[in-house]
């Protein structure tokens, strides 16, 4: 099963992504794939197991990263520099999310 979720930039600006939830554990694999076609970078954050948030990768503009991660993760993804919240996603499994983050 596969999704592709095109997210525009909420006006206006979110604040910062709060980590109101937790990754849950789990054994089945799910990834999440995301574009960036903004014009700054934007950071891929995972919430753990005890609301900590874990900075994965910085993605720059025009480029593309594939997270292998697991079902009932949380992920956040963030403005890189103003640490405005783009989204946040929580996988199911079986389950591949595509994110293109336009401006």
């Amino acid at each position: 099963l596969s999704f592709f979720i095109t997210l525009w930039t909420a006006k206006p600006a979110m604040a910062r992504c709060e980590a109101t939830g937790y990754s849950w554990e789990s054994n089945q694999p799910a990834s999440i794939t995301i574009a960036n076609r903004r014009w700054r970078p934007i950071r891929l954050i995972w919430v753990d197991f005890n609301r900590k948030r874990r900075f994965y990768r910085s993605i720059a503009p025009g480029r593309s990263y594939r997270q292998p991660s697991y079902s009932r993760h949380l992920w956040l993804i963030e403005e890189e520099g103003t640490g405005r919240c783009l989204s946040r996603i929580r996988l199911n499994a079986p389950m591949r999310v595509t994110i293109k983050m336009d401006e």
